[in-house]
């Protein structure tokens, strides 16, 4: 995908008034001050990474899914740099535990087509997390791998 289109879909992540403020473990906080008026959300700094990288198009396709499943505000992100390769970690938190509403089938479902993921459908274990690391390598084939 060009860095064009990429740079399109970040500037397209504007703040709105109703984005609740949620810090990295998608725990509500009292933001120190308001969000600017028509800012951009973290979330443009992740389609700006795909555009500095070159990411392919399929990372669309990926958060796209992701979204769709988990909602928005839902899932965070980090961005990794091996010294050979940009890898993007998403993270998957529910504190319900056992009684959790989507967990690593849920993942394994929404990404079927665009990865192959070794994971083990453990839900029944009662985690609050769980990540996927992504390359691009892994949108072409190769299996996604996990902490």
């Amino acid at each position: 995908m060009s860095a064009v289109v990429w740079t399109h879909l970040a500037e397209a992540q504007r703040v709105r008034p109703s984005d609740p403020p949620l810090d990295f473990c998608l725990w509500p906080y009292d933001p120190p001050q308001p969000s600017a008026d028509n800012g951009l959300r973290n979330t443009s700094l992740l389609y700006a990474s795909f555009a500095a990288t070159g990411a392919p198009q399929g990372f669309q396709e990926l958060i796209r899914r992701i979204r769709d499943r988990w909602g928005p505000f839902k899932t965070v992100w980090g961005m990794k740099w091996s010294g050979a390769e940009p890898s993007w970690e998403l993270y998957f938190y529910d504190y319900a535990r056992e009684g959790r509403r989507l967990g690593i089938v849920d993942f394994i479902e929404a990404t079927r087509g665009l990865l192959t993921c070794d994971l083990p459908a453990a839900d029944h274990v009662p985690y609050f997390m769980f990540s996927v690391e992504v390359t691009a390598a892994h949108m072409a084939g190769s299996t996604a791998g996990s902490d």
